[in-house]
């Protein structure tokens, strides 16, 4: 109904009085979800790919 699935990753975002729930799928959907250490942008795109990688590779074993 929602378009939210089991498993579904959730951003929480706060508009004004609302709480608005959105599906995240890619990297770039939690943009400023996470605050930057200030260093270089392409390093902590490949930091995040890493994590996100490690963390799917434990889910199917």
């Amino acid at each position: 109904q929602y378009g939210i699935s089991p498993h579904d990753k959730i951003d929480f975002r706060i508009e004004g009085d609302r709480i608005v729930l959105a599906v995240v799928k890619t990297l770039r959907d939690l943009r400023g979800v996470v605050p930057s250490r200030g260093g270089d942008p392409a390093l902590e795109r490949g930091a995040a790919k890493e994590a996100v990688g490690r963390r799917v590779a434990g889910e199917m074993t």
